[in-house]
């Protein structure tokens, strides 16, 4: 245990040190997102032995206290820190799919969009059967006019479950990009199906069964 908990200090003071020779960085395209919502601690899984358990506490704790200082580097407005603790932070739990998301958009929002592809797929590596990881890099795959390869991520995110509203939203836009109506109008259709409480469903069904009756008219 102490080996686990002194490399892991190692690596967070290797982190900060870094961090602390790089000016902070303005944001180029959009205001990115706080990383927070609310400065809701990150909750790891229990382990199962004594020994797990203890260290799961301890990554607990350092992901906990990274997410509270990235907080205040991002108020500050020094995104380049924000990403480098969530690295971390996503090391620690690679599952966490709004940390990912979060530096990805970060990333993206700094003009950094190869960072933002390798930081999504490096995620989807460590965490294959997390399907919103696929969705959310279908998403940023969508925000940058890469259609073709965003339907692919957001088809297999949903293939793999336990995506939210935003997979097939995103999914139906980018259908729609593509000319294919026929799909998109399906994908619409699960979407109000699947998440009948998601005010942007109907809406968006009725556009895509209008553009593909226009598409096709008798």
């Amino acid at each position: 245990m102490n080996i686990i908990a002194k490399s892991l200090v190692g690596i967070v003071a290797a982190s900060l040190l870094s961090a602390c020779f790089a000016g902070p960085v303005v944001a180029q395209t959009t205001a990115p997102r706080p990383i927070n919502k609310g400065a809701a601690p990150k909750q790891i899984k229990p382990a199962a032995s004594k020994t797990d358990d203890v260290a799961d506490t301890i990554l607990n704790d350092i992901a906990n206290r990274l997410w509270e200082q990235g907080d205040k580097y991002w108020h500050d407005g020094d995104y380049q820190r924000v990403v480098g603790l969530g690295r971390i932070i996503i090391e620690i739990d690679p599952k966490d799919e709004e940390v990912v998301d979060s530096m990805a958009w970060l990333l993206w929002s700094m003009g950094d969009i190869k960072g933002a592809d390798e930081l999504l797929k490096y995620a989807i590596s460590k965490a294959p059967t997390q399907g919103m990881l696929y969705a959310n890099f279908g998403g940023h795959l969508y925000r940058t006019k890469r259609y073709e390869d965003a339907a692919k991520y957001l088809e297999q995110g949903i293939k793999v479950g336990g995506v939210t509203s935003a997979a097939y939203s995103f999914l139906g836009h980018t259908y729609s990009r593509l000319g294919k109506l026929k799909e998109a109008v399906e994908t619409w259709k699960e979407c109000v199906k699947r998440f009948p409480k998601y005010p942007a469903g109907p809406p968006n069904l009725k556009a895509a069964e209008a553009r593909l009756a226009a598409a096709n008219p008798k």
